[in-house]
C-alpha cells in the first residue's frame, strides 16, 4: 500500500516510481480522490474553490502525467477518472464541486482523443450521490443527504460499474440510468435547468 498526498507532485511521482519498481507495470490507474463542498457562490471563499480544483481536478492531471510515460512505453494501459453526474449537471450550491468535475470530464475526453492510437484506454465513471463518508464534509448537517436518501447509490453498485468499465474499456459509464438520461436531456435543452429541472434538483 502506498499512502500519498495527491496534491503533491513529488509524492505522486515517487509513488508511481515505487509501484513500477515493485511490480514492473501499471495496467489500470484509477483517479478517485475527491471531496465536495456545498455552498452558494456568494458564500464560498476563493480558498475553498481552489481546494476543490486542487484535489478534484489538478490531482487527476498530476497523477495521469506521472503514470502516462510508463503506459506509453508499453503502448498499453487504462486510465479511469472518477468524475460525477455533477460534471454533467450543475445544481444550486454546487458550483465549485460541479466545475471541478466538469474539468475532469473535459480533461478525460481530450486525453482520450490524444491517445486514440496509443493502445491506452481512457474512461470516466460518473456516479450520482453515493452513500459514503463524502457527506461528512460536504453536508455536515445531513440536510442534503436526508433529502436524497432514496436516490443514494450503494458503494457496491459503483464498484460493479467500475469493474465493468475496466473489462469493457468503454469511454464512460454514468449511473444511475436515470441520471444518465437526465444529463443527455439537459444537454439538449439547457434552459430547462433554469426551470422545472432546476427546482427538482435544488436539494441542498
Amino acid at each position: 500500500m502506498f499512502t500519498i498526498d495527491v496534491t503533491s507532485h513529488e509524492q505522486v511521482t515517487t509513488a508511481v516510481e515505487q509501484i513500477i519498481e515493485k511490480y514492473g507495470v501499471i495496467d489500470v490507474w484509477i483517479n478517485n480522490a475527491g471531496f465536495g463542498l456545498f455552498e452558494s457562490v456568494q458564500d464560498m471563499s476563493m480558498d475553498r474553490f481552489e481546494q476543490l480544483m486542487e484535489v478534484n481536478y489538478y490531482a487527476v492531471v498530476r497523477c495521469t502525467k506521472a503514470v502516462l510515460p510508463y503506459m506509453l512505453r508499453l503502448k498499453r494501459g487504462h486510465i479511469i477518472n472518477v468524475a460525477s453526474v455533477a460534471g454533467k449537471i450543475g445544481t444550486p450550491k454546487a458550483a465549485g464541486y460541479s466545475a471541478s468535475k466538469h474539468a475532469v470530464l473535459g480533461f478525460t475526453n481530450s486525453i482520450r482523443a490524444e491517445l486514440a492510437d496509443s493502445g491506452i484506454q481512457v474512461s470516466s465513471l460518473n456516479p450520482g450521490p453515493i452513500d459514503t463518508p463524502f457527506f461528512d464534509i460536504s453536508d455536515p448537517q445531513g440536510h442534503y443527504k436526508k433529502n436524497i436518501q432514496q436516490y443514494l447509490l450503494k458503494p457496491e453498485t459503483v464498484a460493479i460499474a467500475m469493474a465493468r468499465l475496466i473489462q469493457t474499456g468503454k469511454a464512460e459509464i454514468t449511473l444511475p440510468l436515470s441520471a444518465s438520461i437526465g444529463a443527455k436531456i439537459l444537454q439538449l435543452f439547457p434552459n430547462w435547468l433554469s426551470g422545472v429541472a432546476g427546482r427538482l434538483l435544488n436539494k441542498k
